[in-house]
């Protein structure tokens, strides 16, 4: 293995739309750091000299300026962890995760 990788993303799932969505799938809004620490540790420990990419990621905008603010916060994460790259998953699907 010569890259480790990694992927999640920010849904904000609130009861409100569980209910709308007729789902009990309920996720509180999280940052790139809450999404991402357990497995970016575990990956460090596992081979801490193997570069780590993001393979995929996005955050909703609930309330808009919000997905700004979680951008700008995990770039300064990927640089504090010095991770190698950051691939944003740039498409409107079940939810509208691309950066306008």
């Amino acid at each position: 293995v010569d890259i480790l990788g990694m992927d999640g993303y920010n849904w904000d799932i609130t009861s409100e739309i569980a209910q709308a969505r007729k789902t009990a799938w309920i996720v509180p809004w999280r940052s790139f750091e809450q999404i991402f620490q357990n497995i970016y540790q575990e990956l460090k420990q596992i081979a801490p000299d193997k570069p780590i990419i993001v393979f995929e990621t996005a955050s909703v905008d609930r309330e808009g300026g919000k997905k700004s603010l979680w951008i700008k916060e995990a770039l300064q994460t990927a640089k504090n962890w010095n991770l190698t790259g950051i691939i944003w998953f740039q498409i409107n699907k079940e939810e509208d995760w691309r950066i306008h």
